[in-house]
């Protein structure tokens, strides 16, 4: 049973590290680059609490805020 809950939640870290990854490539290259914030928003009410603090998710907010275009002076 330990087991079990363990591989749980490295499965729920790696699905949560995969969506930002490719969140990332896609803000990169430009392909959500309208939707962005709404995606961000997504991901950040998707993830517990556990998994993600809240400063990671400001940060993540903030690197795709920048990504999108924001803080050019």
């Amino acid at each position: 049973m330990e087991v079990k809950i363990v591989d749980i939640g490295v499965s729920k870290i790696i699905c949560a590290l995969t969506l930002v990854i490719l969140t990332s490539v896609l803000a990169v290259t430009g392909v959500l680059r309208g939707s962005i914030r709404r995606l961000t928003e997504k991901i950040t009410m998707w993830a517990p609490a556990s998994l993600v603090s809240f400063n990671a998710k400001k940060s993540l907010h903030r690197s795709l805020w920048r990504l999108k275009g924001g803080f050019r002076g």
